[in-house]
């Protein structure tokens, strides 16, 4: 009786330090998944503010193109104005070179 106790006793004294390691191996890996989730929360912070850059650049961007839109549109209607100008600028032109010859023509 006294052989089977020791045995007992000692299958107990195997089983608790079996269940130590196992406590211990559950508190690392707990460790690990708070580190995993420290890693992940940190992951998804910084992927956030990533896009939000991201979508400030294509903001801009957008800003950007639409004010090269205009200013283009702005330009073109500038170029139409000056042609025009310079349209009238040669037919003023003709007009006094005209009147310059009439007034030869008079003053002869």
């Amino acid at each position: 009786l006294e052989q089977k106790h020791a045995e007992i006793t000692d299958r107990n004294a195997e089983l608790e330090a079996k269940l130590d390691r196992m406590k211990d191996q559950n508190m690392e890996l707990a460790n690990d998944i708070k580190d995993r989730d420290r890693k992940i929360s940190d992951l998804d912070d910084r992927y956030n503010q990533l896009l939000k850059k991201y979508q400030d650049l294509e903001d801009k961007y957008n800003e950007l193109k639409d004010r090269h839109s205009a200013m283009t549109l702005k330009n073109e209607q500038l170029e139409k104005d000056n042609a025009d100008l310079e349209a009238k600028n040669q037919k003023l032109q003709q007009q006094k070179d005209a009147l310059s010859e009439q007034n030869d023509q008079l003053t002869r």
